[in-house]
């Protein structure tokens, strides 16, 4: 198929569609779906526009040396009586001097969906770690 053919299909198969199911990026495709909790994910790879300003500023602190091994999205198995749950992934987990630190970036509405709590509650049992939320 040559390029003036490969053109006139294409404007013939926009004929033929309806003019809502045409859009800049493509014949027929769709608009991406908007998160499911309204959050912008970021061009770097974070989430949430807020999570990557809390991940911002803990990089600050530990190239400041107030904290040590800085690590994201770090999962931990949830295991009730040799059972394997779930699995909790932290937004940013890190070293003050001893103490282990886990912090999930939460909105208000987040910090209540059940099965959070029930993860949140899960840590604390399994691992006796408290969840920080930025």
């Amino acid at each position: 198929m040559t390029e003036a053919q490969y053109a006139e299909y294409l404007a013939r198969m926009r004929a033929s569609l309806p003019a809502a199911r045409i859009i800049a990026s493509g014949v027929g495709t769709a608009p991406p779906k908007p998160s499911k909790y309204r959050n912008r994910r970021t061009a770097d790879g974070f989430d949430s526009e807020k999570e990557r300003d809390h991940w911002t500023l803990l990089e600050l602190r530990a190239r400041a040396g107030e904290i040590t091994e800085l690590q994201r999205q770090v999962k931990f198995a949830l295991v009730v009586n040799g059972i394997h749950i779930a699995d909790y992934v932290a937004d940013h987990v890190w070293r003050e001097g001893a103490r282990l630190v886990v912090a999930d970036t939460k909105s208000v509405y987040t910090r209540k969906l059940r099965m959070y709590v029930i993860k949140k509650r899960l840590m604390q049992a399994c691992h006796g770690i408290q969840i920080e939320e930025l």
